[in-house]
């Protein structure tokens, strides 16, 4: 009998297939391209068991085949469409599985069609999206995932007025940085050539490695390449330590800063500490977002001082790969971790916190010798417990400024560099926005890091960043002990 049942199923099959092509020739039906994307998902709300199930059911399955327009309804949470935007035209895809959604429109939901097709229809009837007569199929090759992170975009008890087009971003980076984790993790197995210099600096006078050079690749190619729809982006540019002002734009003709209509620049740091892949010590991505405003030129973005940014965060590769976002202006900083069999992100704290004092300090103790005497009055007397808390501290430095500033935030004390080494616009802004959604705070030593102005694209500055407290007393050594806290002496150190 099963034998009968499978041969009675597979020639069901056969004639569905056949009916689909006649369809298909005939011009019934027409797939549309990629960017017909679905929304996240509503199986995000499902208990935690069925959700885990479903979700591993669907990584793993070749093709998923949504019929009608009523479970399509469904799937996107019975979310209407605004048709007097382009918005149903570029309908971001979080689905976990490659995906065939057959729709007859009988409500109104059009998302996934074309603006062109939506008014010929309209023009024929005015009923169009709710007749019955008018259908769409819509083929996902290449889902983006990420369903994680998109949701606690839109989670935040204060969620970002521009929250759907900055899911698509931060998605994009999340899939950036899976990607980048993978690299990472393979660096130590490589040979020399493959692993090594490239032979080039890049604009902060740092010889690139060849690691240097593919994350900044992958970053550009989940920002811009996959994020246009159409000749268009979400992303206006991309603006990375390893470049020069001449960036990575989405579509870029004659002007280096023409108006291509995006919502957002995303400056990032794509790995900072590589020479430490190669002996496996952890390293880590760092990225910020600036939405840019009409008519506003982009290095008059780029310059604006780090409180302007709406999302930043950075990702951790070590033993796990951890990333962590502040989605939004007012948002809290979340944590997620790489699940290594699907490469998705998974929230594991929706909300990050530092104490307001630690016991710990992480900068490098040899350069000792060219601290300035508030540097080092302050140490000499936290070490002694001499400090404002009577507490005897403790160093504790990996020399990977991701690392330092991970275990930073999770156990308080701060760390930092009190020489002009780290980039404001792409390491220290986006860092001194995720620790202020922590609770906690960064400065060069006298002022906060999120009210700099940058004046060229590259600029330098100290950095210190951690407990509220504990830069509250750096800065106060900073300000009350002549030579502050600010380091100008010696430089040029080989290591």
């Amino acid at each position: 009998n099963s034998k009968e049942e499978k041969g009675k199923d597979i020639e069901a099959r056969r004639k569905m297939a056949s009916r689909w092509k006649s369809h298909l020739l005939s011009g019934r039906w027409v797939i549309e391209p990629d960017f017909a994307w679905c929304q996240p998902q509503p199986f995000w709300d499902l208990p935690e068991l069925a959700q885990a199930s479903l979700s591993s059911e669907l990584n793993n399955t070749g093709l998923t085949i949504i019929k009608g327009d009523a479970n399509y309804r469904r799937l996107l949470g019975d979310r209407l469409f605004d048709h007097s935007k382009d918005a149903f035209e570029d309908v971001v895809a979080y689905f976990p599985s490659p995906m065939v959604a057959l729709r007859s429109l009988k409500s109104e939901l059009g998302c996934g069609m074309s603006r062109e097709k939506c008014e010929n229809a309209k023009k024929a009837r005015k009923d169009w999206m709710t007749c019955g007569m008018y259908g769409v199929v819509q083929f996902v090759r290449h889902p983006i995932k990420q369903t994680a992170v998109a949701q606690a975009v839109v989670n935040q008890e204060d969620a970002f007025s521009d929250s759907h087009e900055l899911q698509k971003v931060l998605v994009a980076i999340a899939n950036a940085c899976a990607e980048i984790s993978e690299r990472v993790a393979a660096q130590p197995t490589l040979s020399q050539s493959e692993r090594g210099y490239t032979g080039e600096t890049n604009e902060s006078g740092d010889i690139q490695k060849k690691l240097d050079v593919f994350c900044d690749d992958v970053f550009e190619k989940h920002l811009i390449e996959r994020l246009r729809v159409n000749e268009k982006s979400v992303v206006k540019a991309y603006f990375s330590e390893e470049r020069s002002e001449k960036m990575a734009k989405s579509g870029a003709v004659k002007d280096d800063f023409v108006d291509f209509g995006a919502s957002f620049v995303v400056v990032a740091d794509p790995l900072d500490g590589s020479r430490n892949a190669d002996i496996n010590i952890p390293v880590g991505s760092i990225f910020g977002i600036y939405q840019i405003n009409n008519n506003e030129k982009l290095e008059d973005v780029i310059f604006k001082p780090g409180r302007e940014l709406v999302a930043a965060g950075y990702a951790h590769y070590g033993k796990a790969t951890s990333l962590i976002l502040v989605p939004g202006p007012n948002a809290k900083a979340c944590e997620f971790c790489l699940d290594e069999n699907t490469r998705e992100f998974k929230l594991v704290k929706d909300k990050m916190t530092i104490p307001k004092r630690g016991q710990v300090y992480s900068l490098n103790d040899a350069r000792e010798p060219d601290w300035p005497s508030g540097l080092r009055k302050y140490i000499e007397d936290v070490r002694r417990g001499d400090g404002e808390t009577g507490q005897k501290y403790s160093a504790r430095y990996i020399c990977a400024l991701t690392a330092d500033f991970h275990r930073t935030i999770q156990e308080g004390g701060w760390c930092g560099n009190p020489r002009d080494h780290l980039r404001v616009v792409y390491e220290c802004n986006p860092l001194a926005f995720v620790v202020r959604a922590c609770g906690g705070r960064a400065s060069d030593g006298e002022r906060d890091i999120l009210d700099i102005i940058p004046s060229v694209f590259h600029e330098k500055t100290p950095f210190f960043a951690g407990s509220a407290e504990d830069i509250d007393e750096v800065e106060k050594y900073g300000k009350s002990v002549p030579g502050g806290v600010k380091q100008t002496e010696g430089g040029g150190y080989k290591i």
